[in-house]
């Protein structure tokens, strides 16, 4: 029931005015799912360098807090892109993405990242001094971190496989 719903509102944005616009732009594609790779790129690395700073994994001399304050916006401007550039596609081909399971699967797992990284920023700028001055985040900090940063690898993954997963 859910994926004829989905096939029908598929079918209904391609026959509108703006998506039949986009599909006989022959560089609207490749354009916006570039910038869609630089969020990514954006939003992944961003995550990562904080993370692995919780986890113990990057230089220490580096504090949590300065890293956290430091790539807030770059995740947060990347997310926005990434939102943008993928109703972009989305308008350009949604039969491809809203079947698709694993595109289903991308955006549950964006949802949950994005809970997780908010709550964790905002442990970040309560808590990060903290645990800059013990030398080490608290157990329950290092398990968010590890499993945001897993989340937004298993999207970046999604998101390929969106290009190869059968619909």
């Amino acid at each position: 029931m859910f994926v004829e719903a989905m096939t029908r509102f598929s079918g209904w944005i391609t026959g509108t005015h703006a998506s039949q616009v986009v599909q006989a732009i022959g560089w609207y594609v490749p354009a916006v799912q570039s910038t869609h790779i630089l969020a990514v790129a954006t939003v992944l690395a961003s995550a990562a360098m904080l993370n692995l700073r919780i986890l113990g994994c990057m230089n220490r001399s580096l504090s949590v807090a300065a890293l956290g304050a430091r790539f807030r916006w770059p995740v947060w401007i990347g997310v926005g892109v990434l939102v943008l550039s993928g109703l972009a596609l989305l308008l350009a081909e949604p039969e491809r993405s809203l079947v698709s399971q694993v595109f289903q699967l991308k955006m549950l797992l964006l949802a949950v990242a994005v809970v997780l990284t908010v709550r964790q920023q905002k442990a970040v700028a309560a808590q990060a001094p903290d645990w800059d001055a013990r030398g080490a985040a608290t157990a329950a900090a290092k398990g968010v971190a590890f499993i945001t940063l897993g989340l937004w690898v298993c999207i970046l993954f999604a998101g390929r496989w969106i290009a190869y997963a059968q619909y």
